[in-house]
């Protein structure tokens, strides 16, 4: 048993247990009901007043339940394990879940299931707790942070819910959205790995850091302009920011006019720019922070802002792949040092510049990642978590394709079965950074397909924690807008179609339909994948045409119902 929720005015309580159950006990101490509530260990139990109660698991959700017992939402968003669930309630229009884990986070959520802001902290999270209108949080930094709740929640005469966190200056953490003097910026230490603060050069123009603790140094992301016309697109904005969001590409143009909804604008520049979902709250975060709050509307109703059809950018066909760009190396060099690596190994990892860009790589590290290679199969992925992260930048990409013919038959034993979720989840997330590098890409993935999409078949006919279907769907997006862009002919073509066609299907039947950001991913890989080819629209089976439909006329994500329909646009061409 991990967690335990006593019934207020009754002998009873639930418990949670690492087998991922919730068990209902009665004053006899008998257990009167066994929920299977979630796919791993649950951590954590809260009372939600008046509605039920809430559960956080190490299958990286969070779920709420009524007093009855049925699930009612599931809070999807975390990167990794969460260990703490909270409900707070300001009146009855204005309650929200707050959860806290393993990825240095704690999120706000309100009970539709949206994320309505990010914390990020400098480690993970171990527990939070609300006291009147004051968020504390427990990091694994040793340091008890206060935020206070913010004004801009609406009251039930407005009819709309929303909510922001302003972090308390008594705690010594700045506000964010305070403009400082350039001359400040090497005085000033952030406070965590990841604060923004926007600073003023004398000429009167700003631009916004962000504090990168492993360097000790402000990083520039973007500069912020206001009232003016962009020179390359000719748009008249009141804010532009130009925002980096890969290593080695031109930074993109954020776009914002007075009296736009963040929410809104943070959707559309992500959809624009085919980037993943999972940007939303730091885009939200940064425009909150940088534009002057007399300038934002949160109305819920788009109005003149943003037409209906200005929201949601073609999906088919799409030539953008998506990355997994986030690494917890504290969290890999743990559990390296539970493997047997030595101290002196893991200090040559750890001040590895891999990790920090700013940093000249250190070559030394690469025979280190290259012995983890040669570890046991059950303790291959913490390289792979590495290696992963490491191919994003060309330098390193470029050592590695030097072991790659080592990786390739590592990744190939550690994806065949009986192969563990962890080996499963970094090897492809791994897979999924490859594309776009032509050496990296030819030897794990392109000359692998029959084998590859052979065991994806037996992967993704059983559930699937949240993490790795995320995973496997993008993996799926990533091969079809490959695909799309005209990749070379296949080898045993015939039969990697047809293995593609069994993994969507049941991608689609295993997949919860309240998952709608892997949903999203597999019909834009379907309707790119058909994309300009009778051959392959012609296999497109009855089963995935109602799937697709389905998504198109039975959801309220609009994102999925705009994909859908131009998926459907794209079969119907056959």
């Amino acid at each position: 048993m991990l967690s335990l929720l006593a019934i207020p005015d009754k002998l009873e309580f639930y418990s949670g247990g690492a087998d991922g159950t919730i068990r209902h006990w009665c004053k006899d101490y008998i257990c009167t009901n066994v929920l299977h509530a979630h796919a791993d260990s649950v951590r954590s139990l809260c009372l939600a007043s008046n509605i039920g109660f809430l559960s956080a698991s190490h299958d990286t959700t969070a779920k709420l339940w009524s007093r009855q017992q049925n699930l009612k939402r599931t809070f999807i968003g975390h990167a990794s394990l969460v260990y703490s669930v909270q409900f707070f309630q300001i009146d009855e229009l204005n309650q929200f879940v707050i959860t806290s884990g393993e990825d240095k986070t704690c999120k706000i959520w309100i009970l539709s299931g949206e994320c309505v802001q990010t914390i990020v902290h400098p480690g993970c999270v171990w527990s939070n707790l609300m006291l009147g209108k004051s968020l504390f949080t427990a990091c694994s930094d040793n340091i008890v942070r206060k935020f206070d709740l913010g004004k801009n929640y609406r009251s039930s005469s407005e009819g709309s819910i929303t909510t922001t966190i302003s972090q308390n200056k008594l705690t010594g953490i700045a506000e964010l959205a305070v403009r400082e003097p350039i001359e400040n910026i090497n005085m000033q230490p952030g406070s965590f790995d990841g604060q923004v603060k926007v600073f003023t050069y004398n000429c009167g123009k700003s631009s916004a850091f962000t504090w990168k603790t492993l360097s000790q140094e402000w990083e520039l992301i973007g500069e912020v302009i206001e009232h003016t016309e962009d020179i390359e697109t000719g748009i008249t904005s009141d804010y532009v920011f130009d925002i980096d969001v890969q290593d080695s590409a031109p930074p993109i143009k954020l776009f914002f006019n007075r009296g736009q909804n963040p929410r809104f604008v943070a959707e559309k520049f992500l959809q624009d720019n085919l980037l993943p979902a999972s940007y939303k709250e730091k885009i939200i975060e940064f425009i909150l922070q940088n534009v002057q709050e007399n300038d934002i509307s949160w109305d819920e109703k788009l109005g003149d802002i943003l037409h209906p059809e200005q929201i949601f950018p073609t999906f088919i066909p799409t030539c953008t792949f998506v990355y997994f760009d986030k690494i917890n190396l504290d969290g890999i060099l743990l559990k390296l040092k539970e493997f047997g690596l030595a101290e002196s190994k893991r200090e040559i990892l750890k001040e590895s510049g891999i990790w920090n860009e700013k940093t000249a790589m250190i070559v030394q590290v690469f025979p280190v990642i290259t012995e983890l290679l040669s570890f046991r199969v059950e303790q291959l992925y913490p390289a792979f978590d590495l290696i992963r992260y490491a191919v994003l930048r060309p330098d390193c990409a470029a050592e590695i394709v030097k072991f790659s013919g080592k990786l390739k038959a590592t990744f190939l034993r550690a994806i065949s079965p009986p192969a563990t979720s962890q080996n499963v989840l970094t090897a492809f997330r791994l897979t999924n950074n490859c594309f776009g590098l032509t050496q990296l890409f030819e030897t794990l993935v392109f000359s692998n397909l029959s084998q590859i999409f052979t065991n994806l078949v037996t992967l993704t006919s059983q559930h699937l924690k949240p993490a790795l279907r995320i995973t496997l769907c993008t993996f799926i997006m990533n091969f079809a807008v490959a695909v799309a862009g005209h990749l070379k002919e296949i080898e045993n073509q015939n039969e990697i179609y047809e293995l593609f066609f069994d993994v969507l299907l049941q991608l689609y039947r295993n997949t919860p339909e309240d998952d709608g950001d892997s949903r999203l991913r597999i019909t834009i890989a379907l309707g790119n994948f058909i994309y300009n080819s009778n051959e392959r629209r012609k296999l497109v089976s009855i089963d995935i045409h109602e799937y697709v439909r389905k998504c198109m006329v039975q959801t309220g994500n609009s994102k999925l119902q705009a994909a859908a329909t131009e998926a459907i646009t794209e079969i119907s061409k056959g």
